[in-house]
């Protein structure tokens, strides 16, 4: 018997609804790899476990909302990173050391800039460049080891939206510029010449939970328009 145009036209929608996605996620891989010292790394492949990425830009420049990219733990990347590509809700996209039994963490030693994005998770990266957060909204920083003698390590500004820094030493935090809903927990923060903690025309920030020290100035300085604020359980 032959099929009825109804029947051809159903059997149709199901393979563009069920087939076509499911062979373009088979074609993406959930996981992408940079590792500067592998002989195979280039810049210019797909980020293959086999053949990975030699720079974390270049992954950065290439990944999609529920990828995650991992970092090989160990390694210096002398370079300064922008992630600029947004997720999706519940499909972030992430950024993680790719640790071995002893080394947890990977350097990116000019700085991390998240600017413009959304639904970001970056974990257990270090950096003497410091960490910026402009324009951006879902944005969770956690384990990192950031330092900067005299400046602020972490600044997070231009009316950023939800960003959570969480369980990573520091030195130095500003949250400005109209950020919203800002999160610092259970952070190592030591200050210099400048307060361990400034919060100024950053409302809704929550300070919970940290240990901060500073020296010549005040450990946590909240201020301007900065209304909803709350600082609690810090030593």
């Amino acid at each position: 018997m032959r099929p009825t145009r109804t029947a051809v036209l159903l059997t149709a929608g199901l393979v563009t609804l069920l087939g076509v996605p499911a062979q373009a996620a088979a074609g993406t891989p959930a996981t992408l790899y940079v590792n500067n010292v592998d002989a195979n790394c280039s810049d210019a492949g797909a980020g293959a476990q086999t053949v990975p990425f030699c720079t974390v830009s270049a992954a950065a420049r290439v990944v999609q909302p529920g990828q995650t990219v991992r970092i090989k733990a160990g390694r210096t990347y002398d370079e300064a990173v922008t992630v600029d590509r947004s997720g999706e809700p519940g499909r972030p996209i992430t950024f993680v050391a790719d640790p071995s039994p002893l080394v947890h963490q990977a350097e990116v030693s000019k700085g991390l800039a998240i600017s413009g994005a959304g639904h970001v998770v970056v974990r257990e990266l270090s950096t003497h460049g410091g960490v910026r957060v402009g324009r951006s909204a879902d944005v969770e920083l956690d384990r990192l080891t950031s330092a900067r003698y005299g400046l602020d390590s972490v600044v997070v500004g231009e009316g950023s939206t939800d960003v959570r820094v969480t369980r990573s030493r520091l030195s130095g935090v500003r949250i400005e510029g109209g950020a919203r809903g800002t999160v610092l927990s259970r952070n190592l923060i030591g200050g210099t010449t400048q307060a361990a903690v400034t919060v100024v025309d950053a409302p809704g920030t929550a300070v919970t939970n940290n240990t901060a020290g500073g020296y010549c100035a005040a450990t946590v300085s909240v201020g301007g328009g900065s209304g909803g604020s709350a600082v609690f359980n810090v030593i």
